[in-house]
């Protein structure tokens, strides 16, 4: 499985995959989330995008 980045937004390490209430990936510190009904994959790739990157 692919290792996610920290947050985007706060730069925080707490971030976890969930799948509680669907699939979902979720800064614990910020509490942003990124939702997409693609798969997983696709989720993990939304996430760890960077604009300068």
């Amino acid at each position: 499985m692919t290792e996610l980045k920290p947050c985007p937004f706060c730069g925080s390490n707490n971030v976890q995959n969930r799948e509680d209430d669907g699939r979902y990936i979720l800064c614990n510190t910020c509490h942003i989330e990124v939702r997409d009904h693609q798969g997983t994959d696709r989720q993990f790739e939304m996430w760890n995008r960077r604009v300068n990157e």
